[in-house]
């Protein structure tokens, strides 16, 4: 090989490791939170703003004294957050720029707030710096809450009356007090937030508010005001534009061609949908909401399995990294809990200190019980799973995850009962309830040997969930479907 060829591959090589990093720069967020003392706290962002699936950006630890610090690499502007008790804290954080965070104080929120289905929680903005106009975090609160105050007075008259003038005279003299900003994500924010007012107010077009303000125009995936947008305007779009005169190869499109490019062909003859990066996220948004659609008449519905071989020829054929990355958030999203599989991971303590792993089946199924000691209900079918478990054992392992305030009074329970199976700490991860999906105590899952979620949730001891054993899984073992027509039966 020559010198010459070894340089540009070396040089080529270099280049590849790089690139990654070209654009990222380093971040720190650092603060005072004294009611957090010792505590580690999780900050989490949006995977992508379709599905909304949410995940760790970075965590901190929070010292003896209430301080912390935390340096980390960041490539573009983001919308974060913490769930700390009651409140949800949300800031946007910038690459390169150092972010002070102001903590609420502490308000735990209890057991039956996190499973009380009318329970909501509060958006705290932790990165305001009110000293410094510029502030990212510091504009976008005080132009929302400019925004919000006028539709929550106008609403009606705004949407029932329909003058342009009057919204583009609000428009007019809010934008006077930010039109210096020179911050682009802030800029674009304020252009998706007046387009959104504009749209309910007297546009009303989807054609013509696409061709206004999407087509051929950057894609802004991380603009929360772009974002809200584009879902509200494309809210169940395929559903919809399938039943429409323009639209009605769609059906055919996702039914029996089951192909991306029939789609984009399709949505080509309208003037308004002529950019290829915009129709490809169009339908990720479309085939997204139709998973959910349960209503017919105005609404077309496909099925499962075709919708799932159009994400899979998005996943595999796109030139876009983020919507080859949105169309398996939607494919995680759509089967999160679904009976095939994986059962979610995770590690917890038992009541002697040993850390137990998901992975640890013992070549056993597993029987999951999700509970607080309190419950009535739960210290009833408790010792109904003690019957279960003297009978069925060497089958079947039996976990009891206990989400006590004071894991001290489940090990009591269990100890005063005879209770011999596992028990562990649900406390030390208490998003389990919102990975399981945990609406009351008890609830039950049943895991294959593999760790596939065979029945989810599944039945309780009174449910006949002995009988559902011995007739299904006893004497054979149990397959995952094997795909997507198999799952969905």
């Amino acid at each position: 090989m020559s010198s010459f060829i070894k340089l540009s591959f070396l040089t080529f090589y270099i280049f590849f490791l790089l690139v990654p990093n070209l654009y990222s720069q380093e971040t720190r967020i650092l603060g005072i939170a004294p009611s957090y003392k010792n505590e580690k706290v999780k900050f989490y962002k949006y995977s992508d703003n379709i599905t909304k699936l949410e995940e760790e950006l970075f965590s901190i630890n929070i010292d003896s004294t209430g301080k912390f610090s935390h340096v980390f690499n960041l490539q573009n502007t983001t919308f974060a957050f913490a769930y700390l008790g009651v409140f949800r804290c949300v800031f946007y954080i910038e690459s390169g720029k150092d972010l002070w965070l102001n903590f609420p104080k502490k308000t735990t929120k209890s057991i039956e707030d996190i499973l009380n289905p009318y329970f909501k929680i509060t958006d705290f903005f932790i990165g305001m710096n009110d000293t410094l106009l510029t502030d990212l975090n510091y504009s976008i609160k005080t132009f929302d809450d400019e925004i919000d105050e006028y539709l929550n007075s106008n609403f009606f008259n705004l949407y029932s009356k329909a003058r342009k003038s009057d919204i583009d005279s609000i428009i007019t003299n809010i934008e006077v007090k930010y039109s210096k900003s020179e911050n682009q994500y802030f800029n674009d924010y304020r252009k998706y937030k007046y387009a959104y007012l504009q749209n309910i107010a007297y546009i009303r077009n989807q054609n013509f508010a696409t061709k206004e303000f999407f087509k051929n125009q950057p894609i802004l995936y991380n603009n929360n005001a772009y974002m809200d947008f584009f879902n509200m305007l494309f809210s169940n779009f395929l559903s919809l534009y399938a039943v429409s005169k323009e639209g009605s190869e769609i059906t055919n499109d996702i039914i029996l061609a089951k192909s991306i490019s029939y789609i984009k062909n399709t949505l080509q003859k309208n003037i308004s949908f002529q950019d290829e990066k915009l129709q490809e996220f169009i339908v990720l948004k479309g085939i997204y909401d139709a998973f959910f659609v349960k209503k017919t008449g105005e609404y077309k519905l496909f099925p499962s399995r075709q919708m799932f071989q159009v994400l899979d020829s998005i996943a595999i054929l796109s030139k876009q990294p983020e919507h080859k990355l949105i169309a398996k958030n939607i494919q995680k999203k759509v089967l999160n809990l679904h009976i095939g599989t994986d059962a979610p991971y995770f590690e917890l303590n038992d009541s002697k200190i040993n850390k137990f792993k998901l992975k640890e089946t013992d070549d056993k199924y597993l029987y999951i019980s999700f509970i607080h000691s309190k419950s009535m209900t739960c210290q009833e079918e408790l010792s109904l799973v003690k019957e279960l478990h003297k009978k069925y054992k060497r089958e079947i392992k039996f976990i009891s995850i206990s989400f006590d305030e004071n894991f001290k009074d489940a090990i009591k329970l269990f100890d005063d009962k005879s209770y011999d199976w596992t028990l562990l700490n649900g406390t030390e991860n208490i998003d389990l309830l919102k990975i399981y999906n945990i609406k009351a105590f008890p609830t039950y899952y049943f895991i294959s040997k593999d760790l596939k979620l065979i029945n989810s949730p599944a039945q309780s001891p009174k449910e006949n969930f002995e009988s559902i054993f011995l007739r299904n899984y006893k004497s054979k073992e149990y397959e995952a479907p094997k795909d997507y027509e198999e799952l969905f039966k």
